[in-house]
């Protein structure tokens, strides 16, 4: 059995995503996002000048308001309620299953990148704002049903193929977008109740997913590095035990744990199998760093060998 096609995600609570304060367990980024979106929200409703200080324009570039290349993908118009309860429960039940495929650095590292490419590809066409974290939420799904095509998804009143529910929303939300981009080239200065997806930031978010998964980009492999030296090199911080050991190259097992050594496919799927279904049953919790390690090693190989 492939890691594209397992059955393990479709039971209650299917990406342990679920966070309990007393239990220890650290809430995770896509839970932090949903909380963001619902907050960016709010703050929208009560300042309505915040959503026109925060939405990515050449405009908002040109007065210096350089966040604003991060800052669109997180607020929406301040009309649509329903929207926005779609897209937290969209980032918390999806986000969560991708950041625990990907490893949390690497999805934040995924999610910073396809703003940064929405941005890019939106200034070099169109001067318009955009807003709205369907672009983040676009990009995942589009990552999954490259990855993994063939995942069923119970809807209210069916089941379907991941593949088929990300086409009709992917060609649902571009054309949208479309239309929306339409009315504020054609009527600048409206107010923020106006703003909305534009289609060239969108389709720029849906490139990178698409690039990235195509490919097999790691960035955290690029990046990660860098960032650990930055923050080894802040004033006042000394690198943590283990961030030495891995910039000294020095290998080190603990006394319970043998050396990795090298596995067969076949072996390596079986033992996939095997640590899914311990999720399955017990929770993410319950894994060691030698069963996380090559949950990641080998999300990476499939994602490359596609």
């Amino acid at each position: 059995m492939g890691l594209a096609n397992r059955d393990y995600f479709r039971e209650d609570d299917p990406y342990g995503s679920s966070w309990n304060p007393d239990s220890g367990k650290p809430m995770s980024l896509s839970t932090r996002l949903s909380i963001a979106f619902g907050v960016c929200f709010l703050i929208g409703v009560l300042l309505p000048d915040f959503v026109e200080y925060t939405a990515l324009s050449v405009d908002a570039l040109k007065s210096g308001r350089v966040w604003t290349l991060v800052t669109f993908g997180f607020v929406t118009n301040p009309r649509d309620i329903i929207g926005i309860i779609f897209d937290c429960y969209l980032i918390y039940a999806f986000g969560n299953m991708v950041e625990r495929t990907m490893g949390s650095r690497e999805y934040g590292l995924f999610l910073l990148a396809t703003l940064l490419f929405a941005a890019a590809a939106h200034l070099i066409t169109t001067g318009t704002p955009t807003i709205g974290p369907i672009h983040l939420l676009s990009a995942l799904f589009l990552w999954l049903a490259l990855t993994s095509p063939q995942m069923s998804v119970s809807l209210i009143l069916f089941t379907a193929k991941l593949w088929a529910v990300v086409a009709f929303f992917t060609a649902w939300q571009l054309f949208a977008s479309i239309g929306t981009w339409q009315v504020m080239q054609n009527n600048p200065g409206l107010p923020v109740e106006g703003y909305g997806t534009a289609f060239p930031s969108l389709l720029g978010a849906l490139l990178f997913a698409f690039l990235y998964q195509r490919f097999g980009w790691d960035l955290d492999a690029v990046i990660g590095g860098r960032l650990d030296r930055l923050r080894a090199a802040a004033p006042g911080r000394s690198p943590s035990l283990a961030r030495r050991v891995k910039q000294s190259k020095l290998k080190v097992f603990a006394e319970d744990e043998p050396a990795p050594a090298a596995m067969s496919a076949e072996d390596a799927s079986a033992e996939v199998d095997r640590i899914l279904q311990k999720i399955h049953e017990q929770g993410e919790a319950s894994l060691t760093k030698k069963e996380r390690s090559l949950l990641k090693r080998e999300s990476q190989r499939l994602r490359k060998r596609q």
